[in-house]
């Protein structure tokens, strides 16, 4: 019989903060002790230093900029881990959040779905709507345009309006997040949702020109906008948490600041070269390191101070999540393998350690006697940011309270479990860097993975990887056949291993590949090269933006774009053309025939 699977989504979790290798007490116990039966990486990278870019890859298989890339988040691509493994017969249960769009046809892979937060409509105007909105100012839109923008809209509304729906006439979709609900006229709201779906689909263009002008003013940013928060009471946590662990929070202030006040403070030749770079530039950035020096002595008070606004947390935390997906495991009565997805969002930037949407005073005070007592252990053996440690403490606890429940159902030694992340982070404050995710530093694509699987003598893969090999080498452990629209490898039949990995992306904001820049960067062991060009330009037009010599500078802190030998790294930047022209031939492609694929997806 097949094993079930568990997949434990864990959004920004740096590589070396899995284990000893950034603190002297490690943060995840219990993956640490998986290890004699699990397959761990050392070299993973993510193609993309945030979620959209670098899921796009993690759960299809493909290439990042594959399929017009994240334009439609997954939808676009022939295969993601849903349809993998449904189609091998197995109930799928997907725990996410509704704006990580998932279009019908996708949704039909998905038998079972629990929300863990509201549809958040900023996010996708952000993503994508605010940009057409600011070209619409200066130009009239393309009809290659109108139609990508209105596809984009159609699987908004379908993710949207089957979110509104599900809430309030399904009641295991509903059972994370059902307070929601009762914060405003969900009714009213779904049914002015579903008059903008037909008016858009009535005239598309005319609803897209009122969309970009109107802008923040439009009915769209008024429909369902409530948020976990309403989980969250800050009186709570202020009245109960912090002042009966009052003790607790000073002294994760004390040890934080005094790890980090003389063992973290930027050199002086850092400073010195920093400065001479501003001066050349006037770009502020080249001193951002001080500004994130700073942010290193200080993140639990910022933590605090954010815990009264509405969106310091938009999804319930994992303890909530797992707990809720335990609920269904419980009641399950078909013999028919599972596959859950299970999505935990604690290191992101929104740093969290404990569950904050409950105000179970045991709950609380179960996790506190566990971080404090980490804490303890931890001391100052550490640099960086130690609310970032805690988080991954407390996301490791609630994986290990998941996994220990599993073996009461009787369910461990038949079930398989894929713990990785999307992407790095930019909050660990060590190395102080200078720009925040969208950069090229090694913390923010060098990613955790580890496979469970039962009578699995456990190895380390120390070679290059990306995410796109995660799924083929889950399924090729599990004795599955691989989809042949996977585009990575499974680790265990590397041939050749690879010398390099490259990352591409299309950098903050919408991911315009016609018209916008592909950020790629490539890294092996000598250099990282940072390389921006678009597919309408000729390649030798493109920046090289950012070089690291890995040898004499192993934290990457002195861009040396300007001084370096082209011929030194043009072996790695040959790499990169022969990966645009790839992407180039694809949007050509996918533009051309894009009017008879619409109807496809």
């Amino acid at each position: 019989m097949k094993n079930n699977v568990i997949f434990f989504f864990v959004d920004s979790v740096t590589w070396n903060y899995v284990g000893k290798n950034r603190a002297y007490v490690s943060p995840t116990p219990f993956l640490d002790s998986l290890r004699s039966e699990s397959l761990v990486t050392t070299k993973l990278y993510s193609y993309a230093p945030y979620t959209d870019a670098a899921t796009r890859s993690l759960f299809t298989g493909r290439n990042c900029l594959d399929d017009y890339g994240y334009f439609f988040r997954t939808n676009t691509s022939p295969i993601n881990h849903y349809k993998a493994f449904h189609d091998l017969g197995y109930e799928t249960y997907d725990f996410n959040y509704p704006f990580y769009i998932i279009g019908d046809k996708q949704n039909e892979n998905i038998d079972h779905r629990c929300y863990n937060s509201s549809f958040y409509f900023p996010s996708e105007w952000g993503g994508v709507y605010k940009y057409y909105s600011e070209i619409s100012r200066e130009r009239q839109l393309s009809d290659i345009e109108y139609s990508l923008l209105e596809k984009r809209l159609c699987l908004m509304f379908e993710s949207w309006i089957r979110y509104m729906r599900d809430m309030l006439s399904e009641p295991e979709a509903s059972l994370m997040h059902k307070k929601v609900c009762e914060c405003y006229d969900a009714e009213k709201s779904l049914d002015t949702l579903e008059k903008e779906c037909e008016s858009c689909k009535m005239n598309p263009r005319s609803y897209i020109d009122k969309l970009l002008s109107e802008a923040e003013s439009h009915v769209l940013f008024t429909i369902d906008p409530s948020t976990v928060s309403v989980y969250i009471d800050a009186e709570f946590l202020n009245g109960y948490v912090v002042k009966k662990y009052s003790s607790l929070f000073k002294k994760i202030k004390k040890n934080n600041f005094e790890a980090n006040a003389f063992r973290n403070i930027p050199g002086i030749k850092r400073t010195y070269r920093g400065i001479k770079r501003y001066l050349k530039t006037k770009d502020s950035s080249n001193l951002m390191f001080w500004q994130n020096y700073v942010g290193s002595l200080f993140p639990c008070e910022l933590m605090q101070k954010r815990w009264g606004e509405k969106t310091w947390q938009n999804n319930h935390p994992a303890r909530t999540v797992y707990d809720t997906a335990l609920g269904f495991l419980k009641s399950r009565k078909s013999d028919t393998p599972f596959y859950f997805y299970l999505n935990a969002e604690e290191p992101h930037n929104n740093i969290a350690f404990f569950s904050y949407d409950t105000q179970d005073k045991e709950v609380i005070d179960e996790e506190m006697r566990m971080l404090e007592d980490y804490v303890d252990q931890l001391g100052t053996n550490f640099r960086g940011n130690l609310i970032y440690l805690l988080s991954i403490r407390y996301t490791d606890y609630c994986i290990e309270r998941f996994c220990k429940s599993l073996k009461e159902l009787g369910l461990w030694n038949a079930t398989t479990i894929l713990f990785v992340a999307d992407h790095g982070s930019s909050y660990t404050y060590w190395p102080l860097h200078n720009n925040r995710v969208n950069c090229f530093d090694d913390e923010c694509y060098h990613i955790p993975m580890l496979i469970r699987h039962p009578g699995l003598k456990g190895s380390v893969i120390k070679t290059y990887q990306q995410s796109k090999d995660v799924l083929p080498t889950l399924m090729d452990i599990m004795g599955l056949p691989i989809p042949s629209d996977f585009k990575g490898q499974s680790m265990l039949r590397e041939t050749k291993p690879r010398e390099y990995v490259v990352s591409e992306y299309m950098g903050p904001g919408c991911p315009d590949m016609m018209n916008r820049r592909i950020w790629f960067s490539v890294r092996d062991k000598n250099y990282i090269v940072a390389y921006k060009v678009s597919i309408k330009e000729d390649f030798e037009d493109g920046e090289l933006a950012e070089v690291y010599d890995l040898i004499n500078d192993p934290n990457a802190y002195y861009n040396i774009c300007d001084s370096i030998n082209i011929s030194e790294i043009s072996y790695l930047l040959n790499s990169i053309e022969e990966r645009w022209k790839e992407i180039k031939k694809d949007v050509d492609e996918f533009i051309s025939n894009f009017e008879k694929k619409i109807n496809e997806y």
